[in-house]
């Protein structure tokens, strides 16, 4: 897959679901699927489909570092079992699509929601 370099900070989404960040694999606990670079921080998306729990919400958006330590973790915008999100549609502004019909503008810097707008 193409690298994407910004001031002198790469990445790499790698087939099977890995990122590489400036020329290191980082592990993460699921595969992603979609990446972008906002700020000082990569936003990547886990596999909708990767979480096994059967209640709850997934929350699959997060930051990493350059260094590819989290940063935050994006809020869901309901409580709703099986909510996450499936797209990252903008990375400026950062807006994410939830399964439960949210359009979700996010804060870059921690993650919380600044505006959501129901589009079912």
């Amino acid at each position: 897959m193409a690298v994407e370099r910004n001031d002198d900070f790469a990445f790499e989404l790698i087939d099977g679901g890995e990122i590489s960040i400036d020329g290191s694999v980082v592990p993460t606990p699921y595969p992603i699927t979609e990446a972008v670079k906002v700020g000082e921080v990569v936003v990547v998306l886990f596999d909708p489909d990767a979480d096994p729990r059967r209640y709850g919400t997934f929350r699959n958006v997060v930051a990493l570092d350059r260094g590819g330590r989290q940063v935050w973790v994006a809020e869901t915008p309901t409580t709703s079992t099986g909510d996450c999100y499936y797209h990252i549609a903008s990375a400026k502004p950062l807006i994410a699509y939830s399964t439960q019909s949210f359009d979700c503008t996010i804060d870059p810097t921690s993650g919380r929601i600044t505006e959501q707008v129901f589009t079912k």
